[in-house]
């Protein structure tokens, strides 16, 4: 609803960030958390990997896609000669506590059950490879920490999700 808005603080925001990071001197590690919703969303059957091209169609996706080659060009130019990891991580479709934002599943429902109304169910047959909030952040940390143990194997993009098999319809 905001597009200025939501570039300037994906983008921006995010530059702003490795402006910091280049001006620290004790800086080791960044771990800069994006989105899946980066890429071109070509509607593939399988779920993106990171040499999937950027990309997007509205402008928070495009937002994200931004900050994503944002973030390479600063490890490219900057960071790595200042021998600062810099990596991307990216997940899609957490669930867990503390984000009660519109057209989320479980606060959707929550509200729906509040309010004592039938939820409208987007896409009941889309399948997402759902994962719990911990779960992302747990590996978030983990990369974090391999960044810190070999900063020159873990600088790099990321995704994180549960294997393919695991993936549910959003009706299950």
């Amino acid at each position: 609803r905001e597009p200025l808005d939501t570039f300037f603080t994906n983008l921006v925001g995010t530059i702003n960030l490795y402006e910091a990071i280049r001006q620290c001197s004790s800086v080791r590690v960044c771990t800069s958390i994006t989105t899946d919703k980066c890429y071109d969303n070509k509607e593939w059957i399988y779920g993106y990997r990171e040499v999937d091209p950027m990309g997007g169609k509205d402008p928070y996706s495009a937002s994200k896609a931004c900050t994503e080659i944002a973030s390479h060009a600063y490890r490219e130019s900057f960071l790595n000669e200042k021998n600062i990891s810099l990596s991307t991580a990216r997940a899609g479709n957490v669930i867990g506590g503390g984000d009660w934002a519109e057209d989320r599943i479980i606060p959707d429902f929550m509200r729906a059950k509040i309010k004592n109304t039938q939820m409208l169910l987007r896409s009941p047959q889309a399948v997402r490879p759902w994962q719990h909030v911990f779960d992302a952040l747990t590996g978030y940390l983990i990369l974090a920490a391999k960044q810190q143990e070999n900063p020159e194997q873990f600088a790099g993009a990321w995704n994180f999700g549960p294997p393919p098999e695991e993936a549910l319809s959003v009706e299950n």
